[in-house]
Parts: structure tokens; sequence; C-alpha cells
């Protein structure tokens, strides 16, 4: 069984018809005899083949003329809504998390009596000691504000406490990231940076505060103003603030973590991004490729082709078949 391409006629189909309208100009032209005017025959002769021809392939060169530029400019178009739809889907999150409705399949929330011990104890422990670091660390903002002794914060003492506020909301802010995060592998991701980061500052702050506080030793000496330890005063301070502000977001990280444990928050695929795929799918379906449309264009230019090369060969046949009727009329004479 021979299988033919979509958009192209069998090529049997087409030898056929062309053996056809061979036959069909042969018959016109000893039709026309060799009495007849030469140039006014053979003008004939090509008009009856281009009539001919057209009176076989016309319908199929029309549809062609009028169908392909349709084609390109919904290829086009269809194109341009894929690319739409594909960069919109690309900034659509996959799955969402949300909290299961209350139905009869849906794992009911533990409450909070009947987690294990451990994590109780952990639970409170992260958040009292959250609340205890971010208000130390606000505390401190605030004294070194109020010892600088600036004017309009001793003035206004509301603006530095306002202005201390800035390091717990950071850490508020932070630990709140997590949540813009699609896949609980990226939010696991952060969480162990959030720690890693706790332990490095944490880790410099015990240097640091070794460096310039010495426990059990009564001999501390005040360095001169603008001396050799205020770089130092200046990299306590600094690590001492990350190390609170970071302390604080891993601490409540931990107590999140625990809370999802025992909480019936799913992950669900985002409806806003499925009906996206079903639209790029349908798109995809309705997007006539390149390689057809050319096909079609090049049909189109292959009937042209052959029906100026029909027309040829039939002159040629008639101007042939004038001259061996001459040569043979000669010979019988």
């Amino acid at each position: 069984m021979k299988l033919n391409k979509p958009d192209e006629p069998a090529k049997d189909d087409d030898e056929t018809k062309m053996a056809a309208l061979r036959a069909s100009g042969e018959r016109f032209g000893r039709m026309l005899g060799v009495e007849s005017d030469p140039k006014e025959a053979i003008k004939l002769v090509e008009e009856h083949a281009g009539h001919d021809w057209d009176r076989t392939f016309g319908p199929e060169v029309e549809v062609l003329q009028r169908e392909l530029p349709l084609r390109d400019e919904r290829a086009a178009a269809t194109l341009e809504e894929l690319r739409a739809l594909e960069e919109k889907r690309r900034a659509t999150k996959p799955y969402l998390i949300v909290p299961a409705s209350k139905g009869p399949g849906d794992r009911p929330c533990t409450s909070f009596r009947q987690w294990t011990m451990q994590d109780q104890v952990t639970f409170f422990a992260s958040l009292i000691f959250m609340a205890i670091v971010l208000s130390a660390g606000a505390g401190n903002v605030y004294s070194a504000i109020q010892a600088e002794a600036i004017p309009v914060f001793l003035e206004n003492p509301i603006l530095a406490v306002l202005l201390s506020c800035l390091l717990p909301s950071g850490s508020v802010a932070l630990h709140s990231f997590a949540e813009f995060l699609e896949t609980d592998r990226r939010r696991h991701q952060y969480n162990k940076l959030i720690a890693t980061l706790a332990f490095v500052f944490l880790t410099i702050w015990a240097f640091a505060f070794g460096l310039n506080f010495q426990i059990g030793d009564d001999t501390l000496y005040a360095a001169p103003i603008n001396g050799p330890s205020d770089k130092a005063a200046v990299v306590f301070t600094i690590v001492q603030l990350m190390a609170e502000l970071f302390s604080g977001t891993s601490l409540a990280l931990i107590a999140t973590h625990l809370h999802r444990r025992y909480t019936k928050d799913s992950t669900i695929p985002n409806p806003e991004a499925e009906t996206l795929d079903r639209q790029i799918a349908q798109a995809k379906a309705r997007y006539e490729p390149v390689q057809v449309r050319q096909r079609a264009w090049g049909r189109l230019a292959q009937l042209k082709a052959m029906r100026a090369l029909h027309i040829a060969e039939m002159k040629a046949w008639f101007i042939a078949f004038r001259r061996r009727c001459e040569e043979l009329k000669k010979m019988i004479s």
C-alpha cells in the first residue's frame, strides 16, 4: 500500500491526468491538420492546452491561491497566541498550598494536646526565644541610637523606637519569604540557608564577644575614643544585629515547620496553570506547522510550472507533427 503525505496528491494521479491532457491535445492538433495557418494553429494549440489544463487542475490551483495566505495568517496569529500563553504559563505557579476543606475524606487537624512532648516543648521554646531575641535586637538598636545622642532622637524617642522595629520586622519578612517558594524542596533549601547564616553569624558573634569581653576578668580597660578598638566595636555591633536577625528567623521557621506537621494544609495543582496547559494544547493543535504550509506553497508552484510545461510540450508536439506531415506529403508527391 502506498502512503502519501498530507496536501500532496499522488504522483501517479498527476501522471494519469497529464497523459489524458496530452492525448486531448494531440487529438486537437490532428483536427487542425497541416493546411491551417501555422501561426494561428500554434496559437490555438497553446490556448487549447491551457484551457484543457485549467479544466483539470484549475480548481486545485484556485483553492491553493485563496487558502494559502489565510493559512499563513492563521498560523501567525496562533503562534503569537501560543507564545503569549507559554509566557503566562511560565509566570504561573504550578502548585498552591491551601487548607483542605472539611470533607469526609480529609485528615482531621491534630490538636496541640496530641502533639508529641518534644514537639510541644520545641514549639513553645522557639516562639519564646524568638520573641526574646527579636526584642533584644530591637532594644540594642534603640540603645545604640540613643548612645549617639543625636538631638532629633533625644527630642523624639518614638523615632528611635520606630527605627528599632525594623530588625524584628525584617526577621518576620525573611521568614515570610519562604511562602513565595513553589515547592517543598525549595522551601527546605531556603530553611537550610537561613539556618546556615544564623550559625555563621552566631559563631562570628562568639569570637567578637570574646575579643571585647572576658568572663571572670575584672581588668577591662576602656579603649580611647577613635582608638584601635573602634573597628572591632563596629564589627561587633553589625554581627550582633545580624545574629539576632537570623536567629529570630530560624526560630520562626522551626515553629512553622513543627506546626505544619500537624495541620492539614495540602499542595494542590494550580487551577489557573491547568487551564493554561489546556489552552496551550489547543493552540498547538490549531497551529499548522511551517513544513505543511511550505509543501502547500510548493504544490502551487509545481502546478504553475506543470501548466507552462504542458503548453510548451503541446506546442512542440504540434510543430513536429506538422513537419512530419509535410515530409510525408512531399514523399508521396
